[in-house]
């Protein structure tokens, strides 16, 4: 029964993180120049923040059970962040002869993703509860 609540968990979580990125993937068109795949940059950069957080608030100070944890983590922002698309993106704007954003892209979602999960963990690490 447990794994069947683990992969029920994982499977709610998946599909609530794909429907927040299609729905930052609408909101950054409304908003944002679409010559340049800014969904994508902001649920990475958003998704390694939130996971840094998640790694580090939770880490053996507060009861996480295997459930939430698979919510959380594997399916939410599992399915919220997407390398694939980014890699997609950024094959398309070389193919368009857009070298300079492709370039921006790959060193944009490197460096703020990093950034982002190691200030989530800081956070985190901040926030916990001592044991």
């Amino acid at each position: 029964m447990d794994n069947m609540k683990l992969l029920l968990s994982i499977a709610l979580g998946g599909a609530l993180g794909s429907l927040s990125r299609y729905g930052v993937s609408l909101l950054t068109l409304k908003y944002f120049n679409i010559g340049f795949p800014w969904g994508t940059f902001i649920v990475n950069v958003l998704g390694s923040f939130f996971i840094g957080l998640i790694a580090f608030y939770f880490a053996g100070k507060v009861i996480f059970t295997p459930a939430w944890q698979g919510f959380l983590v594997i399916g939410f922002l599992g399915a919220f962040t997407t390398f694939s698309t980014f890699s997609l993106q950024t094959l398309e704007l070389f193919q368009n002869n857009h070298w300079h954003l492709a370039i921006i892209n790959m060193t944009l979602n490197l460096i703020l993703s990093i950034t982002s999960v190691y200030a989530g963990a800081g956070l985190g690490k901040f926030l916990a509860p001592l044991k």
